[in-house]
């Protein structure tokens, strides 16, 4: 279960998913949460936003804090530098703030919980974050109850998103600007789930969709030598990769412009794909092969077509032509409820948090490339020749420091540095990044491969080898 996943269970109950209104909202704060950048969660959080920056009415406030500069940072009105893995800190201290200018007793229990689960009562101070900045934030959210939003970023720890929930409920925003969709889904296995299977012996047959887990998996993992002890694997995507390279059998993928499909926007509208071509080399989509293993005719349409008969509430013709028109099916968005905070499942959660980083110890941040993504678009030399939206990077990636540890490091940009995380150690060029916070280091994953396309064969740095399970 991903920790985005989890920490919702917990907080206010499973089978749902949060939906942050935006438009409604006065004050933001973001905790390391890139909501504002489309790959990482489309357009809906940034329409919404966008429309309370309308000097015409009354302005929305945006606080961040992050490592490094995003896109959400740029936007920010009031940004500031912080380690990701102090971020559960930083929260906490901020409900503790928060609870003691409201006196909210429940809010003010779930921060000293957390704090002195992870150890982090010991070493951390108010002014460790600036205190002006956090008693300005935590003014301003409470000046603006019902109309804030205090969001964490996916890739933060369950106890930190517990207690961005627990802030949002403290405020009174659980059912104004945020609301529960009910999704009824249930998180599935987790790569490390598969891989103990396989280790037990029961998986005989293994089809993977689209995925490079040979290439992404976490070293710790070793997937590409259990993926050898499977008997019959087999592999759809668009190039031989690294995973085909390791399965029995590569099955070449339909591009995503050449099949049917349908997806969810970020409110559970239902969305359509549609081919703009066929096929030029005969490739399939997943859905043609799931279908198939289902029983069903195989065909993409037609399961498209039953898949929107399910979830409308009108399947004429005219219903299917005008959602093919729009691009998507109007009123199939998931159901909202308001959300009400889960005390005592919260703290038990709590209870359990892992500890943080020593202040003086390195961390290191993983990033989402936005030319290649995790690597998946590392044949595409177009978005190769698009400028990193921070860094301006193109054809590489580097290792981001702050100019504080580079002065102290001695280290200059191009500069060859070697990053070590346990037994594993990965050498990268060093980009000096202002407004990166100290002790972090930050780069970005889907760089470093090898005889796998001409176009990027060699280039970058390839960064999964630092990675551990759970990261």
């Amino acid at each position: 279960m991903r920790e985005s996943e989890a920490a919702v269970a917990a907080a206010i109950g499973a089978g749902v998913k949060p939906i942050y209104n935006f438009g409604c909202a006065d004050v933001i704060l973001s905790l390391d949460s890139d909501f504002l950048n489309p790959s990482a969660s489309g357009l809906g959080f940034a329409k919404g936003f966008a429309q309370r920056r309308n000097p015409g009415q009354r302005m929305n406030r945006l606080y961040v804090a992050e490592n490094h500069f995003s896109l959400t940072g740029g936007m920010a009105d009031h940004r500031l530098r912080v380690r990701s893995s102090e971020i559960g800190n930083f929260t906490a201290t901020l409900a503790a703030i928060i609870a003691h200018k409201t006196g909210d007793t429940d809010l003010a229990t779930l921060s000293t919980t957390f704090l002195t689960s992870t150890g982090a009562q010991r070493t951390t101070k108010l002014g460790d974050y600036g205190q002006s900045w956090m008693n300005g934030v935590a003014d301003d959210l409470i000046s603006a109850r019902g109309k804030s939003i205090v969001i964490a970023g996916p890739q933060q720890t369950k106890a930190s998103q517990i207690l961005a929930i627990a802030i949002n409920s403290s405020l009174g925003n659980l059912g104004t600007t945020i609301q529960a969709g009910q999704t009824n889904g249930t998180p599935g296995p987790s790569l490390a789930d598969l891989c103990t299977a396989i280790k037990a012996g029961s998986v005989k047959t293994l089809l993977i969709l689209g995925n490079n887990p040979v290439y992404s998996a976490q070293p710790d993992l070793d997937f590409r030598n259990l993926l050898a002890t499977v008997p019959e694997t087999l592999h759809l995507s668009l190039f031989a990769d690294e995973t085909s390279k390791a399965c029995n059998w590569h099955v070449p993928a339909a591009h995503y412009l050449e099949r049917w499909g349908d997806s969810r926007s970020f409110d559970g509208t239902i969305c359509s794909v549609q081919p703009m071509i066929l096929p030029l080399w005969n490739g399939v989509s997943s859905v043609e092969i799931l279908a198939q293993l289902a029983g069903e005719s195989g065909d993409a349409l037609t399961a498209v077509r039953s898949s929107f008969n399910t979830y409308s509430s009108n399947s004429s013709d005219d219903a299917w032509n005008t959602f093919l028109k729009n691009g998507f099916a109007a009123g199939t968005a998931w159901p909202l409820s308001n959300p009400s905070f889960n005390q005592e499942s919260a703290l038990t959660a709590l209870r359990t948090a892992e500890g943080v980083l020593e202040p003086g110890e390195f961390e290191v941040v993983f990033l989402r490339s936005s030319s290649v993504d995790d690597g998946r678009y590392a044949g595409n030399s177009w978005l190769q020749e698009t400028p990193d939206f921070v860094t301006k990077l193109v054809w590489d990636n580097a290792a981001l420091i702050s100019p504080a540890d580079a002065r102290m490091l001695g280290i200059k940009d191009g500069d060859f540095v070697k990053i070590t995380a346990g037994n594993r150690s990965v050498q990268a060029a060093a980009l000096v990044a202002p407004g990166h916070a100290e002790k972090s280091v930050s780069i970005a994953l889907g760089y470093g491969r090898q005889g796998i396309t001409h176009v990027m064969d060699k280039v970058g740095f390839d960064a999964y080898p630092l990675r551990s399970s759970g990261l």
